[in-house]
């Protein structure tokens, strides 16, 4: 009975401090849900590192508004595939804009960086 006991209260103290060293993700996207927008495909890679802009037809430019309208990405593209590395970029909210034919397509990367952050526990 001590064993089982033992057992049940590390395995418990094991599982509730799993959460203390969690890593956060690099960055989080916020899509454009409009039916206008479903003809672009715009999502993270599995690392959360690159966004990822796929369509049937071109990309003729996107850019990014961050902070006081500075802006990090401004790129013509040309293209129905891009991707944009999110490393180079600063921490905080991007708006980005994906320019197709006559469309403007506006979407929310947020981007929380490398640094790991440790979750406080009221254990």
């Amino acid at each position: 009975m001590h064993k089982t006991t033992l057992t049940l209260l590390i395995a418990f103290f094991c599982l509730s401090n799993s959460q203390l060293f969690a890593q956060h993700d690099f960055a989080k996207i916020e899509k454009n849900i409009n039916v206008l927008a479903s003809g672009l495909y715009h999502d993270l890679n599995a690392t959360k590192d690159t966004l990822v802009l796929k369509s049937d037809s071109k990309i003729s430019y996107i850019y990014d508004i961050h902070n006081k309208m500075k802006h990090d990405i401004n790129n013509r593209v040309y293209a129905t595939n891009y991707k944009v590395g999110l490393r180079d970029l600063a921490k905080g909210k991007h708006m980005f804009v994906v320019v197709q034919d006559s469309l403007k397509i506006v979407f929310v990367v947020r981007i929380f960086g490398d640094t790991p952050t440790i979750v406080a526990s009221n254990n």
